[in-house]
C-alpha cells in the first residue's frame, strides 16, 4: 500500500481543501476513504512514482507536451467579445459588430447576418451612421469565399473606428489567430493520483460538472468524485493551465479532464481513456493525452513504447458501491489501448470504475445519485439545529445562515425575504431589526453599533471610515451637510448650522453665542458686525471705522480715536471714552491699568491734548 509519508499529506491535504470550501467533516470518516485510497491506488501510484517525471508532492507525473488545437466558435466569439471590450470606443453598436465577428462560414453568411441584424439590437445614430459603411464590406460580390476571413474582419474594424484604438493591433492579433481554426498549443498535462485531484476534478476555468463539490452549489453525482478516489483502476488527466505548481487545487486552472482507467495483466499496464471534459470534440488533444501517457507508461514500465488503440469489444462497467456517473457507458467516448509486444490482442474486455465511497461527515455509504454531504446527512444524521423562521430541522452540510446570537435560518427562508443578510459579517438578520445604509444594504445591530454612525444632518447611516465632522453639541455630519447647512465659527471654532451664524461685515462667520458674549458690535450707523477691537464708542453707542469717521464735525471729542487692538478688549471697556497716548496705550499692561485710570481730573486742555492720540 501507499506509505504512511503520502498518506498523512493525503490527510492534510484533503482537510484543508474541505476547509476551504466550508465544509464540516469527521476525520475518521475521511480516513475510511483514503484507507481504501491508498490500499487501491497503490498498482498505479507504483508505476507513476518510476516515471523521471513524477511530482511527489503532487502526487502526479506533469509533462509538458504540444498538440494542435481545433478552435470552436465559442472560442471566435470569445475572442471577439475581448476584441470590442478593449477596443470599442462606446455606443450601442457594440453587440453588432460583436455578431459580425462570429465565426462565419462564407461572406454570403456574414452578409446575410449583416442584413437580418439582431431582434434584440435598438440601433441609434452612432450605429445608423455606421450601418451606412457596412453593406458593401458585407457584400458576397465584393468579398468571395477566397478573401480571408481576417481582411474582412480587418475592414469591419476599420468601418467602426476600432482599429484607431491604441490597443488594437494586439486585440486584433489574437482574434486572427481564432480565425485560422487552428494552432499549436503548449500544454501542460498532469496525470494524478492525489486525493484532491479526484474530489476537485469537476472544477475547472470556465466549467463544471455534476461531480462538483462546491459547498453550496453540488453537482447531482457529487459524491462520485469520491467514488473514483476509492477505486482500483481511475486516475485523472487533465490541463493544467497554473503557473504555480503548488497552488491548492480548487484555485488550479484546469481547461479539460479526462478520466483514464488502468488494469495490469502479468505486470503491463493496459487502460481506456475516456470522456474529454468540457469538449470531447476535441480529438487532436484526446489523441495528445492518450500518446503523453503512453509515453510515460513505456518509460516507467520499460516498456516498449507500441501500443494499438480499439474502440469495440470492450466495455467499462459500473464497480461495486459506485455512485459516480455511468458517463463511461457511452461507447463513443472510450478508447481501449494496449501493448502490441506483449499482447497480440485485447486482454481483457471488461474495466470497473468507481467504488464504494462513505460521507465524511457521518460516514454513511454512498448510493449511486448521492451528493457528497447534503443527502447523505439528511437521512443519516449530523442533526445541528432547528430554523428559527419555518422550524426545518438542520444538518451538517445543510444550506443554513447563523445570525449574530446563534440562531440558525435555512436558506430557503433567506431567499424567499423573511431576513436579510448583513452587508459587513454576512449573517443573517430580522427584517424588523435589520438597518439600511445609504446604498440600500442591511445591517444587524451588532455591526451597526461597532462600525457604523448616523449624520445629524441628513440622517444617513455611514461606515466609521467615512469622513465626518463633529459639531457643537457632540454630534456628527457628512461632508456634503458641512458643504451645505454647517459653517465653523471664526472665534471658537465649533461647528454649527447655517441659520446659527452671524455675518462679519468681512464675509466670516461667528456663532450666537461668541456674538453674544460682548467681544463683538453691530455699526449703529451701517449695521455691519465687527469685533470690538474694530470700533470706537461715541456717546455709548459704537461705530466702525468708516463710520466713526464721519461723526468727526458732530462730536467734541478728538477726531482720530484708536481702533484698540483684541488684546485690549477688557482694557477698553474699562477706558469707556477716556483716550491715553499712544506710548501708553502700547506699553500698558494689567499692572498699570489701574494707574492709568486714576490720573487726576483736574487736567486743563492742553494736558489732555497732549494725552490724545
Amino acid at each position: 500500500m501507499i506509505n504512511d509519508k503520502f498518506y498523512n499529506q493525503s490527510m492534510d491535504d484533503v482537510k484543508m481543501l474541505l476547509d476551504g470550501l466550508g465544509y464540516n467533516y469527521t476525520e475518521e470518516y475521511i480516513d475510511l476513504n483514503l484507507s481504501q485510497w491508498r490500499e487501491n491506488k497503490y498498482p498505479i501510484f507504483a508505476m507513476l512514482s518510476k516515471s523521471k517525471a513524477w511530482d511527489a508532492r503532487r502526487m502526479a507525473v506533469i509533462v509538458n507536451t504540444s498538440c494542435m488545437h481545433t478552435v470552436t466558435a465559442n472560442e471566435v466569439m470569445e475572442a471577439a467579445r475581448n476584441l470590442c471590450r478593449e477596443c470599442w470606443h462606446g455606443g450601442t453598436i457594440e453587440e453588432w459588430v460583436l455578431m459580425r465577428l462570429h465565426a462565419f462560414d462564407s461572406y454570403a453568411e456574414l452578409g446575410m447576418a449583416a442584413a437580418n441584424r439582431s431582434s434584440n439590437f435598438e440601433p441609434d445614430a452612432e450605429y445608423n451612421k455606421n450601418w451606412n459603411k457596412m453593406p458593401d464590406l458585407c457584400d458576397s460580390h465584393k468579398y468571395p469565399d477566397g478573401k480571408k476571413k481576417s481582411r474582412v474582419a480587418t475592414e469591419i474594424c476599420k468601418a467602426t473606428g476600432m482599429d484607431t484604438h491604441e490597443n488594437f493591433s494586439k486585440a486584433f492579433a489574437k482574434f486572427s489567430d481564432m480565425l485560422k481554426g487552428e494552432y499549436e498549443e503548449k500544454i501542460k498535462l498532469v496525470f494524478s493520483i492525489h486525493p484532491c485531484d479526484f474530489l476537485s476534478q469537476s472544477h475547472g476555468n470556465s466549467w463544471d460538472s455534476c461531480h462538483k463539490i462546491y459547498l453550496h452549489d453540488q453537482g447531482c453525482y457529487s459524491a462520485g468524485s469520491v467514488s473514483y478516489m476509492v477505486d482500483k483502476t481511475s486516475l485523472v488527466a487533465y490541463v493544467d493551465l497554473s503557473e504555480d505548481t503548488d497552488t491548492p487545487w480548487m484555485g488550479m486552472t484546469k481547461r479539460n479532464r479526462e478520466m483514464i482507467f488502468v488494469e495490469f495483466v502479468n505486470n503491463i499496464p493496459v487502460f481506456v481513456t475516456s470522456r474529454l471534459y468540457h469538449n470531447d470534440d476535441d480529438s487532436q488533444l484526446k489523441d495528445a493525452i492518450r500518446i503523453a501517457f503512453e509515453k510515460v507508461i513505456s518509460e516507467a514500465g520499460n516498456i516498449p513504447n507500441q501500443w494499438r488503440t480499439k474502440t469495440s469489444g470492450f466495455s467499462v462497467e459500473r464497480g461495486r458501491g459506485s455512485s459516480a456517473y455511468p458517463d463511461y457507458e457511452c461507447m463513443a467516448y472510450l478508447k481501449y489501448v494496449y501493448n502490441s509486444v506483449f499482447f497480440d490482442h485485447a486482454p481483457i474486455t471488461k474495466f470497473y470504475a468507481g467504488g464504494q465511497g462513505y460521507c465524511t461527515i457521518c460516514g454513511h455509504a454512498y448510493s449511486m445519485g448521492d451528493q457528497f454531504t447534503r443527502d447523505c446527512c439528511r437521512n443519516h444524521g449530523g442533526e445541528i439545529g432547528y430554523c428559527i423562521h419555518c422550524n426545518e430541522t438542520l444538518y451538517e452540510g445543510s444550506d443554513y445562515t447563523e445570525d449574530c446570537d446563534g440562531n440558525l435560518c435555512c436558506d430557503n427562508c433567506r431567499d424567499n425575504s423573511y431576513v436579510y443578510v448583513c452587508e459587513d459579517c454576512g449573517r443573517f438578520v430580522d427584517y424588523s431589526e435589520a438597518c439600511e445604509d445609504n446604498y440600500g444594504n442591511a445591517i444587524c445591530q451588532r455591526c451597526f453599533d461597532n462600525n457604523y454612525w448616523i449624520c445629524d444632518g441628513c440622517e444617513h447611516i455611514c461606515r466609521d471610515d467615512d469622513a465626518h465632522i463633529g459639531t457643537h453639541n457632540g454630534n456628527y455630519i457628512c461632508e456634503d451637510c458641512y458643504s451645505d447647512d454647517y459653517f465653523t465659527c471664526e472665534d471658537c471654532g465649533e461647528v454649527f448650522l447655517n441659520r446659527d451664524a452671524q455675518v462679519l461685515a468681512d464675509g466670516r462667520c461667528i456663532c450666537d453665542g461668541c456674538y453674544e458674549d460682548g467681544d463683538y458690535f453691530e455699526c449703529e450707523d451701517c449695521g455691519a458686525i465687527y469685533h470690538i477691537s474694530e470700533g470706537a464708542e461715541i456717546d455709548g453707542e459704537y461705530y466702525c471705522k468708516t463710520c466713526y469717521a464721519d461723526h468727526d464735525d458732530e462730536t467734541d471729542e478728538p477726531q482720530d480715536a484708536p481702533m484698540l487692538d483684541a488684546q485690549y478688549d477688557n482694557i477698553h471697556a474699562l477706558f469707556l471714552n477716556r483716550f491715553i497716548t499712544e506710548d501708553e496705550y502700547l506699553h500698558c499692561v494689567p499692572k498699570n491699568v489701574y494707574a492709568v485710570l486714576h490720573a487726576p481730573e483736574a487736567q486743563d486742555a492742553t494736558e489732555r491734548e497732549e494725552h490724545h492720540v
